[in-house]
């Protein structure tokens, strides 16, 4: 089928959806890694897969640059992180889950992702805190 152009004003919206990098802190199982990579077909990886040692907050976040991931965390020190030093330069969500357990971490997350509760924002530079009842997100 040839590649026609759109016409000029009209809202073409992407057919193929940006696909962003995950690694999951160690507070987070490794059954919610497998389970989402099964589920919605994007990238997750947990840090434990990456390192066998205990690594510090920084050298998570080294990691995650280095690779263009976006971390997933339970840790609030993350957020602090995020506003003092890493503004725009890494993705953080960050989770304020009540029940942590890993059923509803995995349903939370599918939730989010499913429904792109992140509009248009860019994940790669945001802090997101999500919870159940209610998403925030800051940065671009």
């Amino acid at each position: 089928m040839p590649y026609t152009m759109p016409k000029i004003g009209l809202n073409v919206k992407r057919s193929i959806p940006r696909k962003f990098n995950f690694l999951f802190n160690s507070n987070i199982s490794r059954i919610v890694t497998s389970q989402l990579s099964e589920q919605l077909n994007l990238d997750f990886k947990h840090i434990s897969q990456i390192s066998e040692k205990v690594l510090s907050d920084e050298q998570i976040i080294g990691i995650a640059k280095r690779n263009s991931r976006i971390i997933i965390t339970h840790d609030l020190d993350y957020g602090e992180i995020y506003y003092l030093k890493e503004q725009r330069k890494i993705g953080v969500i960050m989770l304020r889950l009540v029940d942590q357990t890993s059923e509803n971490v995995i349903r939370i997350l599918l939730k989010f992702f499913k429904e792109r509760k992140y509009g248009k924002h860019d994940l790669s530079k945001t802090l997101t805190i999500i919870s159940e009842k209610r998403v925030r997100i800051f940065g671009p």
